[in-house]
């Protein structure tokens, strides 16, 4: 509901310039670091901010989080997820700001799929 909202308010300020785009899905294992990537950077956008699947956790430049765990990179908007726990799947949402038209936004999903150690004894 809240991720329909979001997505609703960006079409509501920035009208037909919002688009979704194909999903990445990621498989992990429990303890591993992930590498989530955020299409579409590159000469015509650049990148804004990493959406969590709760919807409550935003990571960008202007806001603080847990610099242990998570880390992006600003130009490719890669986003880095140390010590991955099956509490950390879910849908990722990266968002894009167009350089040129700064009311073109792009949203790439990024699908984290997260299996407990397949070597259990």
């Amino acid at each position: 509901m809240t991720r329909l909202l979001i997505v609703g308010f960006l079409i509501f300020i920035y009208g037909n310039n919002v688009r979704c785009h194909d999903q990445t899905t990621i498989e992990a294992y429990v303890g591993q670091t992930v590498v989530l990537p955020c299409q579409y950077i590159g000469n015509h956008h650049r990148f804004m901010i990493w959406q969590f699947p709760d919807d409550l956790k935003i990571i960008g430049p202007q806001n603080s989080f847990d610099q242990k765990k998570y880390n992006y990179k600003v130009l490719s908007g890669e986003l880095f997820i140390k010590n991955v726990t099956v509490e950390d799947a879910g849908d990722y949402k990266c968002l894009t700001q167009g350089i040129a038209n700064r009311a073109a936004i792009k949203i790439n999903l990024a699908k984290l799929i997260v299996h407990e150690n397949h070597a259990k004894k």
